[in-house]
């Protein structure tokens, strides 16, 4: 009797802990034209999340459509859409813990696309790499310009972005490498950035030189 006691307490504290966001995995697949497709695995690891709403916020005049949840086996969750503004909730109907989210966005034209997230309105863990955020462009022969966040291109040709917390949309520019100019190629905050690091390292290798041969004069 017990050990039947004990074990439902267990339950009723892994049920009732606050939860929090464990994984966030953000996959964007570029479509034709001006429309990616984002898929996104979330887990709140061990602790159910009871009343999930999640946020998307179009605040650049994008479309967004298609929005749908399935749990981990594959199984519609129960959920609905609300419109607030430039926001789109979506409210869950029942608890989760690890699921997937799926919509697809139309982003404007010009311009680097803006691609809003999903923010769950829990926080995550804080732990670096637990929200990961993969860009699978449409060809390999592919280069990134102005985005947000950062990306790193991995072996296998993706984009890949590693954060502490969701950020509440994506920001990219990509170009075949043959269209892709000066300024796309190497006009780029993560380009920019570098040069200020090395001018930085050269006005200090500078700055030491002239002091050190001040002192011996």
């Amino acid at each position: 009797m017990k050990g039947i006691y004990t074990g439902l307490l267990l339950a009723h504290v892994v049920v009732s802990a606050a939860p929090s966001i464990v994984s966030y995995r953000a996959e964007i697949h570029d479509r034709t034209g001006n429309k990616v497709a984002v898929d996104i695995a979330i887990s709140t690891g061990a602790n159910v999340w009871q009343k999930p709403v999640h946020t998307i916020e179009r605040g650049g005049g994008e479309r967004v459509s298609g929005i749908g949840l399935v749990s981990s086996d594959g199984r519609a969750v129960s959920s609905r859409v609300e419109r607030v503004g430039l926001l789109d909730r979506i409210v869950c109907n029942e608890p989760v813990w690890d699921y997937r989210i799926h919509y697809v966005v139309e982003a404007n034209d010009p311009g680097p696309a803006r691609i809003p997230l999903a923010v769950p309105e829990i926080p995550t863990g804080g732990a670096a790499g637990s929200v990961t955020v993969t860009f699978y462009p449409a060809s390999q022969e592919v280069i990134l310009g102005d985005t947000f966040p950062a990306f790193q291109r991995d072996g296998a040709g993706l984009f890949v972005a590693e954060l502490s917390n969701v950020p509440n949309h994506v920001q990219l520019a990509s170009w075949r490498t043959g269209e892709a100019g000066f300024r796309e190629r190497w006009v780029t905050p993560a380009t920019l950035s570098d040069l200020v690091v090395i001018a930085l390292l050269v006005i200090g290798s500078i700055t030491r030189a002239i002091m050190r041969r001040k002192q011996e004069a």
